[in-house]
């Protein structure tokens, strides 16, 4: 068995998001894969090398301003017979008010 390292745990959830990578202009829309407190998992088109900065913008609803967040890319990886990847985000700094929002939204999200 593979024992769980994340302090947060991960709720499986599709929210479209901005990734602002590093000091570049390109932005990368898409989705998220699964969010927690502590970061995402989203799928890019683009290469994010590991340790690359970044913002990102959630959307956690319809109608309601955007989380912004700082992030780092924590892990990168092709998905099989794709020309997509996986990246790992680990927040590094979020605002007192947008952390209490996601906490809410994870609190009341089904499981």
């Amino acid at each position: 068995m593979v024992e769980e390292r994340r302090a947060h745990p991960r709720l499986r959830a599709y929210h479209p998001v901005r990734l602002y990578l590093g000091n570049s202009p390109s932005v990368v829309e898409t989705l998220t894969k699964d969010l927690a407190l502590g970061g995402l998992r989203s799928i890019s088109a683009t290469v994010i090398p590991v340790s690359t900065e970044v913002r990102i913008e959630l959307l956690l609803s319809s109608g309601v301003e955007p989380l912004s967040v700082r992030g780092r890319a924590v892990w990168f990886r092709t998905i099989p017979d794709s020309n997509q990847f996986e990246v790992g985000i680990a927040f590094a700094g979020i605002s007192e008010p947008d952390k209490r929002r996601l906490s809410a939204y994870l609190d009341r999200a089904p499981r």
